[in-house]
């Protein structure tokens, strides 16, 4: 588990400013798409009267992991999903031989705790290639998708996902779990 805390002060002149333009506090997560595009997600959005001259907002993540599979046998296309693992950052997992995802126990223990990524080997002799799905908690408890691989981790493969641990914060006019792909400041907060 992680936990942030972001203190945040506003002047009354600037919350003003923000009603006049129609503009929200946007609190931004960056999100991996596991390829070559990371996007952020507006994540917690507070309009000018939900704010305060001083803000401290504190929250934790935990990650899961799934995967994903898919194969065509006697022309009949079959997707499989695993089950969510709970992850500790710095962990390796495999799929095992029975398809469950699980914590590799032929990778030594990471020597740094503070480690961030995490690892998916495919080799134990797992049939299929998988695609890895790192999820985490939104705020009403549900597990939702952080980051997936661009690519299958195919038999002795190997994929490191690193979530990104990123928050931006700036006015705009984003609503609560819009993706923002390119715009980061609208006005000057």
């Amino acid at each position: 588990m992680s936990n942030y805390t972001l203190t945040i002060n506003t002047s009354a002149a600037a919350r003003q400013a923000l009603t006049r333009k129609g503009y929200n506090l946007v609190f931004a997560k960056g999100v991996s798409s596991g390829g070559e595009v990371d996007y952020n997600a507006a994540w917690i959005v507070l309009k000018p009267s939900e704010m305060s001259p001083s803000m401290k907002i504190s929250w934790d993540v935990d990650y899961y992991a799934n995967y994903t599979t898919s194969q065509l046998k006697n022309r009949a296309e079959i997707q499989g999903t695993g089950t969510d693992l709970k992850m500790d950052p710095g962990g390796a997992y495999v799929v095992d031989v029975n398809g469950e995802l699980i914590v590799d126990q032929n990778v030594s223990p990471n020597p740094n705790p503070h480690k961030s990524s995490f690892a998916f080997h495919n080799d134990q002799g797992y049939s299929l290639e998988y695609v890895p799905i790192l999820e985490s908690l939104d705020d009403k408890g549900k597990r939702v998708p952080i980051w997936a691989a661009s690519t299958g981790v195919s038999k002795n493969g190997l994929i490191a996902a690193t979530p990104v641990e990123i928050v931006r914060v700036w006015a705009g006019k984003y609503e609560q779990g819009q993706a923002v792909l390119a715009e980061y400041a609208t006005v000057g907060v």
